[in-house]
């Protein structure tokens, strides 16, 4: 990547991570939890075909209906596999295990690579984090799983980093789907991010939505 498209893709990232801020504009959509977990599967074999590289993907079957935040979601997943396809070499396999249960969606995507460096692991969800050692030899901004990160805890979920003894680094991320409250959730996430109501918000998510991973 040449040094102009580094920085455009750099300020994209840094647009989308703002936009995903903006509450006020957030649409939720219901959709069949198979057809979500089929669209990040077509848009991951669309991205690893591009490297020539191999998904292993299990995600259950299920007629069940979610609603949630379809756009920023399905980014932040994609963010992360995407991390996962560029610290991977060629003819080298993603993992994707993808589930529900009890209205939590987790994602957990291991590449096959050689794993995370210890500052990578403690720093690597960071905005603005670069890791000169990264593990293809690059060094990269971390505004991709920044924004996983933001999405992910805007909606009462998380993201953790860790190493595969099996296969390289692993990512673990947890979006939380507060089905019967949607109306709800929404009105105090506006009310949050417009500086009101910081002590209510913080105790609707501890009673409604998080938990750990």
């Amino acid at each position: 990547m040449n040094g102009t498209t580094q920085i455009q893709s750099y300020v994209k990232q840094l647009i989308d991570v703002t936009k995903s801020w903006n509450c006020s504009d957030v649409t939720y959509t219901t959709v069949r939890l198979e057809d979500f977990f089929a669209d990040i599967k077509e848009q991951a074999l669309g991205l690893v075909e591009i490297y020539h590289q191999k998904i292993d993907w299990k995600a259950e079957q299920s007629d069940k209906k979610v609603t949630i935040a379809y756009d920023p979601m399905f980014r932040a997943v994609m963010n992360v596999i995407q991390n996962a396809v560029e610290h991977t070499k060629e003819n080298g396999i993603i993992y994707i295990d993808a589930k529900e249960q009890d209205g939590r969606l987790t994602f957990i995507v291991e590449d096959s690579g050689s794993g995370f460096t210890k500052e990578a692991l403690l720093h690597g969800t960071e905005q603005f984090f670069m890791d000169d050692t990264s593990r293809n030899g690059e060094a990269h901004y971390g505004m991709g799983l920044f924004f996983a990160k933001t999405v992910a805890e805007k909606y009462g979920g998380g993201i953790k980093l860790s190493n595969s003894e099996n296969t390289g680094g692993a990512i673990g991320l947890l979006l939380v789907v507060p089905e019967n409250i949607v109306p709800e959730f929404k009105s105090l996430l506006v009310a949050y991010y417009e500086g009101r109501n910081e002590d209510e918000i913080k105790a609707f998510l501890k009673e409604k939505c998080w938990r750990k991973f």
